[in-house]
């Protein structure tokens, strides 16, 4: 393979079209007069009709008597050769096709073929020059930082309300200590607005910042940093010299559309064949990218100082009466109104949740006796059956009773998000604000615009608003036991994000409110609320590696889902292969769950 066509020279090229639904890569010749590179994107002449096509390879042999069409033009530039490397390596991994990797690398928009932008050998100043003096070295951020990049430990306990910032600025000086020549760090980051946030602080400091995908070009002419979210892992980077990806727990880096894939693995992948440092930062990490590898992490008072404060509301003492809210609730939020700018956030996702049954006598939430998962109401199969309760996990069964009192007066718990808000404008006589995936909040909340001091909403209300004086977690139990393995981080990466909206435990109002996360749960003792009220992640960790390595879940074993026409004959044909099992997909611990 070859990166540019030479002069005065015929090549044949390997392309992939941008065609959905062809999975194959077609020869075409390069006439001399086109400087076509690896990774270009050109104009091909496909069964009659002309599309777009990658090149995936230059100097490519024709067999005999094969007659190849010409390439007919170049369309834009795209990616470089590292690039598509990377993007055979996801296609394997992820037994996909090449073309959703490449087309995720590439930009939205033409941009043109100009050498300057494209000539590696060109000296280029990545404007690390009049940045902000350095940063601080006796900050324990910093500190960390600076030993994570050092050791072998790849990975950053990173606290909730610790500045990222100075995460980013410790990587960057880490890259131009020693080094003759500046190189650009690419930062993967969740969400959209991450990016406007981290952009504007550093140029405020004095760094150059390139902002995929609108900067793309900026991006290959060289910067100090390249910013981006799950796509920027596949995007070309001039003079790549180190990679950071925050909150590797975030879901947003995990695609929806098939081949699925993770940024932060593919982050992993392409630090391995740059040869370049890779920082991963996460307040929980998730075990599927540790591993049993215990991740960097800081002193116990720092940690705990920037967790959140949390109360945690036991409903088990509650009356059943009570409903959604328990009675100190409206006092917590009145007080927190009356004291506090911020608005106040109630939480309660339902969508794609199991339904709970509580004992209707002592409160407690039916569980599994086996798995300790959540149990539901089975259907009667005749008249004269007894209603049985079955596992939605390991599907376990019981009789329809309480395994505490031994009462039969189980209820469902379940209430949707709009009643939600509307109990809870008649509870406390001021008017809330629905925020779901349709209905919007505003992106910043400074003092809260009138009819919006109070918002009620599934999970993407934490993503829309970026300051609360407090968020209430109305029915935590529907997240601790989610029939998924990865529950309770998923449970813990929620209050971390959470956490942020009302900040670390010393965080308070001009009145001395004390800004908190309030979590209601019939399940006050489990590892995830002990854990997050504690400030230490490390418990979750611990219970996780107990019962997967119990259990043969990841990072102990892997898991595999087989699909399509002739999946029942391939899982049959596994059945009498050492250490693999089989199971059918409602059953197995892949339903539901995110792949990384």
């Amino acid at each position: 393979m070859v990166g540019a066509s030479p002069v005065g020279a015929t090549l044949a090229a390997r392309v992939v079209p941008d065609v959905t639904g062809v999975d194959r890569s077609f020869l075409y010749l390069v006439d001399a007069s086109l400087e076509v590179r690896v990774g270009t994107i050109v104009r091909v002449n496909l069964a009659g009709r002309k599309v777009r096509a990658w090149v995936i390879s230059l100097g490519d042999e024709v067999p005999p008597g094969v007659e190849c069409k010409p390439i007919e033009g170049i369309v834009s530039l795209a990616l470089d050769e590292s690039c598509v490397a990377l993007a055979h390596v996801a296609a394997f991994r992820y037994a996909g096709w090449l073309r959703p990797f490449l087309l995720a690398g590439s930009p939205a928009r033409t941009i043109a073929a100009r050498v300057d932008a494209r000539d590696v050998t060109r000296p280029v100043d990545l404007a690390h020059a009049g940045a902000a003096d350095a940063p601080d070295l006796r900050d324990p951020v910093v500190i960390e930082t600076l030993r994570a990049l050092e050791s072998r430990v790849s990975i950053l306990s990173l606290p909730p309300n610790a500045q990222r910032l100075l995460v980013v600025e410790a990587f960057l000086a880490r890259l131009v200590e020693g080094s003759d020549r500046p190189r650009s760090l690419l930062v993967l980051v969740p969400e959209h607005r991450d990016q406007e946030t981290l952009a504007r602080h550093l140029r405020q400091r004095g760094y150059r910042c390139a902002i995929l995908p609108d900067d793309y070009e900026l991006a290959l002419e060289g910067v100090a940093v390249v910013i981006g979210t799950r796509n920027a892992a596949f995007s070309p980077v001039r003079d790549l010299g180190g990679i950071l990806v925050l909150d590797i727990h975030s879901e947003s880096y995990t695609g929806q559309r098939a081949p699925t894939w993770n940024a932060a693995v593919i982050a992993q992948e392409r630090a391995r064949l740059a040869s370049v440092p890779l920082l991963m930062t996460s307040p929980c990490p998730p075990l599927a990218l540790t591993g049993s590898d215990a991740p960097a992490e800081f002193e116990r008072r720092f940690q705990r100082a920037h967790w959140p404060t949390i109360e945690v509301i036991d409903r088990r003492v509650d009356d059943p009466r009570s409903g959604l809210y328990s009675p100190g609730l409206a006092r917590i939020i009145r007080q927190a109104l009356s004291d506090d700018e911020r608005p106040v956030v109630c939480l309660l996702h339902r969508t794609g949740r199991l339904r709970l049954l509580a004992c209707g006598a002592c409160g407690e939430i039916a569980r599994c006796g086996e798995c300790q998962g959540a149990m539901q109401q089975r259907e009667r199969a005749d008249p004269g059956v007894a209603t049985l309760l079955t596992c939605a996990s390991c599907g376990a069964t019981r009789p329809f009773v309480c395994a505490s009192c031994g009462s039969g007066r189980l209820k469902t718990l379940r209430v949707g998000v709009a009643r939600a808000a509307e109990e809870l404008s008649a509870l406390i006589g001021v008017e809330t604000l629905l925020v779901t995936g349709e209905q919007r909040a505003p992106e910043e909340v400074g003092p809260a615009p009138s009819g919006a001091r109070v918002m009620v909403g599934t999970e993407a209300v934490l993503h829309r608003v970026r300051a609360a004086s407090l968020v209430v977690m109305l029915d935590f139990d529907q997240h601790l036991l989610a029939p998924r393995f990865v529950a309770q981080e998923e449970a813990l990466a929620l209050v971390a994000l959470a956490g942020r909206l009302v900040g670390g435990r010393a965080s308070r109002s001009a009145a001395g409110f004390s800004r908190r996360l309030v979590i209601q749960s019939r399940l006050p003792g489990h590892v995830v609320l002990r854990a997050a009220t504690a400030g230490d992640p490390r418990l979750v960790r611990e219970d996780e590696l107990a019962r997967r390595e119990e259990a043969r879940l990841p990072p102990f074993s892997a898991l595999a889902l087989l699909s399509g026409s002739r999946a029942s004959e391939v899982g049959e044909r596994l059945l009498g292969v050492p250490g693999v099992e089989v199971f059918p997909y409602e059953r197995s611990p892949l339903a539901k769950s995110a792949p990384i």
